[in-house]
């Protein structure tokens, strides 16, 4: 979990931070992302997500556990886990830590203008 968080940190950075994860490889933090996960393509594939999808990926990029997300959102901690998959399927990631970091990115895309994903 603390990785995960490390890694979210680096990619809502703005301006970039110094971090471990960035140290010497680029100025930008989603670049660094994209290096370590591969998340370019997975960011164009948002727009596959449902509404409800969208929702749970949200809360993927803020570390919430399966249990959290599903009293977050009033659906039983099984109908996450199927969302998850879902999730991973669409974006074709195999991690939930690659999906969190999608969504960070892609809602640090969304809150600064920058092109990202399709809506």
């Amino acid at each position: 979990m603390g990785e995960m968080k490390s890694i979210v940190a680096v990619c809502r950075a703005d301006p970039p931070c110094e971090h471990p994860l960035s140290e010497g490889l680029v100025d930008s933090p989603s670049v660094v992302a994209h290096n370590l996960f591969g998340l370019d393509l997975a960011i164009l594939r948002i727009g596959r997500l449902s509404h409800r999808e969208r929702e749970v990926a949200a809360q993927l990029a803020t570390g919430r556990t399966n249990f959290v997300i599903s009293r977050n959102l009033g659906i039983s901690e099984g109908t996450v886990k199927i969302h998850v998959g879902h999730i991973l399927q669409k974006l074709g990631l195999e991690s939930r830590t690659g999906a969190a970091v999608t969504a960070a990115l892609y809602m640090h895309c969304r809150q600064c203008g920058a092109p990202c994903g399709s809506d």
